[in-house]
């Protein structure tokens, strides 16, 4: 039985194509590109997912083949928060047949209480002068975990200030300074 192969959606399927079984390659080439599994973190022990890494145009990108395969076979566009999950619970059976978007969690009434009562504390202790670094210390956060909930409380102002709908316009990511 022959493998079906389609272009990835999107500009990378200028340059490459996927198979139904998850294997990708080079349309120009034929090459297959190489697979590598990623433990996921805060996971179950066992818990991987198949990552490649697609370059394009001095561009180089890192996809969960999971994701490319259900995008291309099944022809959605999903949610960045969408993820894949596997029907016989193998991370490493890619086949179309295999996936299905997993449902979203909604976020617990306490968390969201939690997350409103460490924003109000924060606004308090930024007014006291008190670092972010300090702060997140006081409440066993991170710096990066606090920097994304100060951006959120501070686009969050903005889309009020400006009368925005929530989903009017994205809210910007907040990366890390990987600098030392």
């Amino acid at each position: 039985m022959t493998e079906t192969w389609k272009p990835l959606r999107g500009k990378w399927g200028q340059r490459y194509e996927i198979s139904e079984s998850g294997q990708i390659r080079n349309i120009d080439t034929g090459r297959r590109l190489k697979l590598y599994r990623q433990r996921l973190k805060g996971a179950e022990k066992d818990a991987v997912r198949v990552i490649v890494t697609l370059a394009l145009n001095n561009e180089r990108k890192t996809f969960h083949v999971s994701r490319l395969v259900y995008e291309t076979f099944k022809d959605v566009d999903l949610k960045p928060l969408q993820t894949v999950g596997f029907l016989d619970g193998d991370s490493t059976n890619l086949h179309w047949s295999n996936l299905f978007i997993e449902k979203q969690r909604e976020p617990e009434p306490e968390q969201a209480v939690a997350v409103g009562k460490i924003s109000a504390e924060y606004e308090q202790a930024a007014r006291k002068g008190v670092s972010i670094t300090d702060f997140a210390r006081q409440h066993g956060l991170s710096d990066q975990a606090m920097l994304r909930l100060i951006g959120a409380l501070a686009w969050n102002a903005l889309r009020e200030e400006k009368g925005l709908e929530p989903e009017s316009i994205p809210a910007p990511r907040v990366r890390p300074n990987r600098r030392k």
